[in-house]
């Protein structure tokens, strides 16, 4: 009777999906199809895994799958990552010379900091695959630390549940391929906030911690700097969650973060100057452009090569070299504060819609047509040709579509997520939760002021999912409640 019952189940199952497929393919593509199958199966597997020692064997998982996807995907060099690449190799050979008069290290050389790292594996091996292969293991542990703390703020099913779904988030795992200051930047950053808040690091002696704190985001910040989000929503955090008699504590621990912080990244930045790599060490020349650049509002606060030759600078029309200063015309001063005052003042009353596209950009978009990651930075020389996995050809443009197809419902699913669990606690938010909250918001904050591209999101969507576990452990525990009225009838 069991196995009757057991084989009945398995007909209606069977017929459901059938006709779910059939239905499917008459009114949505193969790539919404696969997406749907995708997401499923991840967040099934996700569900039901049960494996001792979960932290290795995710941290192995992750590392295993990204490193099948930087052997399929062949990322061409390009953009930012190409100057870095070809600032590094510089290092390697010792032409400190053509750093020095490369045009744009001369402006950003805050991007110093990534190429001086990649130098360091390049000394030991030509070509990029030791570097993919540093960024694949950073990312792992990213993804590592995310299980970490989700674990503390929730439990455990929510945690392996949180990070598997991340671990198979194609726009971080796929941008394992490009050569980027996130990968690292990102994870040193969030190693910040693990120390913060982990229970394993309560006990520990207040001066060292904060101290631990200002080193991981001050080697971030070196990496790639954004490290302002991150003291700025621990300053925030401290002071709106300390009662008044902890205050002098609090001032303290804020001191040790910040001199810790400015010390080690003032000091990074004069040895880059004195060493000879770079006159202007890691100091960002034009501070203004980002922010005339993300109020732009013709461009969407997105980047604008016109806007940017003109803001900047550009090379002269008859330029014998595309990385030399030799031939390169500086935008003055005064162009740069009319342009700046155009973009604030004078476009005030359009500020607000810009603010609200934006967001929108950030946290909800795969991809856009003016600079789209998926074609300028991770893997849009599919659109060119086909792809061979495994010895199968595929046709770019629908690997493409699919990949494009995933990304954008795992933004959906796990934007609602992470505004139901804003909602759930709304009138009692726990203090980790809080924290979470408040890197969300000073991130959003800050890009709704500088240039916005939807890549940049890799910071913000480690957080968004992370907040996703309060509405994951919500629903599991709704499950839970329903099994246990089912067993009680």
């Amino acid at each position: 009777m069991f196995f009757m019952d057991k084989l009945k189940k398995i007909l209606i199952y069977a017929f459901l999906i059938f006709l779910s497929l059939a239905f499917a393919n008459k009114l949505l593509d193969t790539s919404v199809v696969l997406s749907l199958l995708y997401v499923g199966i991840v967040l099934l597997v996700a569900y039901k895994i049960k494996v001792p020692k979960f932290g290795l064997v995710l941290f192995i998982g992750a590392f295993l799958l990204r490193l099948v996807v930087i052997l399929i995907f062949d990322t061409p060099i390009v953009a930012d990552p190409e100057i870095a690449y070809q600032m590094a190799n510089n290092i390697v050979s010792g032409n400190f010379d053509a750093i020095a008069h490369h045009p744009y290290i001369q402006k950003w050389g805050f991007r110093m900091g990534y190429a001086i790292f990649m130098s360091l594996p390049l000394f030991i091996c030509k070509g990029t695959i030791l570097i993919k292969l540093i960024n694949c293991l950073f990312t792992s542990l990213i993804v590592l630390l995310i299980y970490l703390i989700s674990k503390e703020l929730t439990n455990e099913k929510t945690a392996r549940i949180i990070s598997i779904a991340y671990m198979a988030f194609p726009f971080p795992l796929i941008f394992n391929t490009v050569l980027s200051d996130q990968h690292i930047s990102s994870f040193m950053f969030l190693l910040a906030v693990y120390i913060l808040i982990s229970k394993k690091t309560k006990n520990m002696n207040h001066i060292l911690k904060f101290f631990l704190i200002g080193l991981a985001l001050a080697i971030g910040n070196i990496i790639r700097p954004e490290a302002i989000i991150f003291y700025t929503s621990i300053i925030l955090f401290l002071i709106l969650t300390s009662k008044l008699k902890d205050y002098k504590k609090v001032i303290i621990n804020i001191l040790v973060m910040l001199v810790t912080y400015f010390g080690i990244t003032t000091g990074a930045s004069a040895l880059v100057t004195y060493s000879g790599i770079n006159p202007t060490g890691l100091k960002n020349m034009i501070p203004s452009f980002k922010i005339a650049m993300g109020l732009n509002y013709a461009s969407g606060g997105d980047y604008e090569q016109t806007f940017a030759s003109k803001f900047v600078g550009h090379y002269k029309e008859n330029a014998k070299t595309k990385d030399s200063d030799e031939d390169y015309v500086w935008a003055s001063d005064e162009t740069r504060k009319e342009m700046l005052l155009d973009n604030t003042i004078g476009q005030f009353n359009k500020l607000p819609s810009l603010f609200i596209y934006k967001a929108r950009m950030y946290w909800l978009n795969t991809n856009r047509d003016a600079n789209p990651w998926i074609e300028d930075f991770a893997v849009g020389y599919l659109k060119k040709d086909n792809i061979t996995i495994f010895g199968h050809k595929f046709s770019g443009n629908k690997v493409l579509g699919i990949i494009y197809s995933i990304n954008q419902l795992y933004l959906y699913i796990f934007f609602i997520l992470m505004v139901f669990a804003i909602y759930l606690n709304r009138k009692k938010m726990p203090k980790e939760q809080f924290f979470i909250f408040l890197i969300l918001a000073v991130t959003t904050g800050a890009f709704l002021i500088v240039e916005c591209t939807p890549r940049y999101a890799y910071l913000g969507q480690i957080y968004m999912f992370i907040m996703s576990a309060y509405s994951i452990k919500y629903i599991l525990n709704k499950i839970e409640e329903r099994k246990m009225l089912k067993k009680s009838k």
